[in-house]
């Protein structure tokens, strides 16, 4: 990540991000879910 460097700022000195994935377990889908309403409101 680059930026524009303040008078006195060391030059040396850059910043960058490391993504990464977890694992997150998803809900239960509840009893009462009208599934066919999701999947009608779905996009391609």
């Amino acid at each position: 990540m680059y930026s524009n460097r303040e008078p006195g700022e060391d030059p040396e000195v850059f910043y960058y991000l490391t993504p990464y994935n977890e694992p997150v377990l998803q809900p239960p889908e509840p009893p009462t879910a009208d599934v066919a309403g999701i999947l009608a409101g779905m996009h391609r």
